[in-house]
């Protein structure tokens, strides 16, 4: 691993290569801890009762209350912790980047990443939003739009966050100059939303 991150981020000494490890593992953690807090909230609103084989994290917490008889409804309160666990996850998420991030070559890299990082989120609940918006406009939408509007969902709800910013976060740490800036992505992606 010394070899490959010394290669990307060119740092002179021993202890910078250490320092962009812990900067790469931390990025690492922070986005799949990104990516499983989008499947709690996923699951959530897609009322999926599974999640790997496993109750999804709504219904762990609804047969909690079940279980426990308590007062009130036990779709509610598995709604609730199942969007609490999922903020809380998208908190840490923020925390382990920004941690990892301190150990950046230089300020201009963690600049870039910072970026990246703010429009990986913003694509990812404006593609939650054109799933539940396809969700229930589907009907009222020619078919001939079905599929284009089916490819702009996976786009920005699985393929920007899973792919797409991980690869340009990595850039960015490496030092690449990016193309496109991130704040013409983050307009685009805002208007993606504004023509549905």
């Amino acid at each position: 691993m010394a070899r490959f991150v010394g290669a990307i981020s060119t740092p002179t000494g021993q202890s910078e290569v250490l320092e962009s490890e812990d900067a790469i593992a931390g990025i690492a953690a922070s986005l799949e801890m990104f990516h499983a807090a989008a499947l709690v909230h996923d699951d959530l609103l897609d009322q999926s009762d599974t999640r790997r084989g496993a109750p999804a994290i709504h219904k762990r917490f609804e047969s909690l209350h079940k279980e426990k008889s308590w007062a009130g409804s036990p779709e509610r309160f598995g709604v609730a912790g199942s969007v609490l666990v999922g903020d809380l996850m998208l908190g840490w998420s923020s925390e382990i980047f920004g941690n990892a991030l301190l150990h950046s070559p230089t300020r201009e890299i963690e600049s870039a990443c910072r970026d990246e990082f703010s429009l990986m989120r913003v694509e990812v609940m404006a593609g939650q939003y054109l799933d539940v918006l396809e969700e229930n406009a589907a009907a009222t939408r020619s078919l001939t739009e079905a599929v284009g509007r089916a490819e702009k969902v996976i786009l920005y709800k699985t393929a920007k966050y899973s792919i797409e910013a991980p690869l340009r976060i990595g850039a960015a740490f490496a030092g690449a100059d990016q193309a496109h800036s991130t704040h013409s992505r983050l307009l685009e992606s805002l208007l993606v939303l504004h023509s549905n």
